[in-house]
């Protein structure tokens, strides 16, 4: 959970840089002079970070290329601008819309930062039931508190809060996600999370198509950034799909929910194919916003029973001691 909390702080800097970078390069400004010119976070090695790519930009070197040989390398934080944001800055720059590419990236790192504390607030809520189940567990078993007094019983705590913490990351962003998605997937409200997930992936093309990146370029990219294998085979239908001239709605029938399909179609014929991803993107947000709410509102009446058993429970062992000590 501390990953995710650290992970969208960064995010939200992120979203400060390219934002004020995007204003000054749409002002005229050189890309040199702009760097230097941008407000830094009180956090963070965004000065360093961005002085070295500076100097970097100065030898030749592009601004993907420069904040990718210079930004800080950490197994304990995410980087500061991912594959996919380097990529959509490479494709950007070389298609002279590198401001236009800095404002998009922008406006992704807060949508992706709302999401982040979106999912993090549902971890904490899983985690805060298991640790209250255990606790109730053993107050049942034992009928006594004694144990909470005990070190083993805050190391068990602390183990299963940690673990708990590394399954979830691991399932979410890293390799487990893979194995347990497609069983994952059978459940209703897991179904619709994946659904709002795979709405958010495709509407990220709206990005590099309003950078004047060509489509194909565009879903390159994402297919290798997106983290999900099975969505990245359906990418490599796309890319297939179009280089044989089948549009986008035709390749993904089947694949993704009606309405996307129908706001992708609507797109395609209007020739305003990066608009209808943006409103895509808007659904798959709000779609996503509120299942996860669901699931929130669904697991906190149990953590309170959790806990408020684990109170009742205590509360009647202090009573009945009490009582046991007064005198006949």
């Amino acid at each position: 959970m501390l990953l995710g909390s650290r992970s969208s702080s960064l995010l939200q800097q992120r979203a400060q840089i390219l934002d004020q970078l995007a204003t000054l390069l749409a002002a005229g400004i050189p890309l040199q002079r702009s760097l230097g010119m941008v407000k830094l976070p009180r956090n963070g090695q965004w000065g360093q970070l961005l002085q070295q790519a500076s100097r970097s930009i100065d030898g030749g070197e592009t601004l993907a290329a420069a904040i990718a040989a210079n930004q800080p390398q950490s197994r304990l934080m995410p980087p500061y601008f991912d594959v996919w944001t380097l990529g959509v800055l490479r494709l950007a720059e070389t298609s002279g819309a590198l401001a236009a590419g800095c404002r998009q990236l922008a406006i992704a790192a807060l949508q992706e930062r709302d999401r982040r504390r979106l999912e993090t607030a549902i971890g904490r809520s899983l985690l805060a039931l298991v640790i209250g189940g255990l606790t109730l567990g053993l107050l049942l078993l034992t009928w006594s508190t004694a144990f909470v007094m005990q070190t083993g019983f805050w190391i068990v705590v602390i183990t299963v809060g940690l673990g708990f913490s590394w399954v979830w990351q691991q399932a979410y962003y890293g390799p487990l996600r893979a194995t347990l998605t497609p069983y994952l997937r059978q459940w209703p409200v897991l179904k619709s999370l994946w659904e709002a997930q795979a709405c958010l992936y495709l509407s990220e093309l709206a990005t590099p198509l309003r950078c004047g990146i060509p489509i194909l370029a565009g879903l390159d990219l994402m297919r290798r950034h997106v983290p999900d294998p099975e969505w990245a085979k359906t990418l490599t239908l796309m890319i297939h799909g179009v280089r044989s001239g089948r549009s986008l709605s035709h390749i993904l029938a089947g694949r993704m929910p009606e309405l996307a399909l129908q706001l992708i179609r609507t797109g395609e014929e209007a020739g305003a194919l990066d608009e209808m991803l943006t409103k895509l993107g808007e659904y798959g947000q709000e779609r996503l916003a509120m299942t996860l709410r669901q699931v929130e509102t669904l697991l906190r009446p149990v953590g309170i029973l959790a806990i408020g058993g684990t109170v009742a429970i205590t509360a009647i062992q202090l009573f009945t001691g009490t009582i046991q000590q007064l005198p006949d």
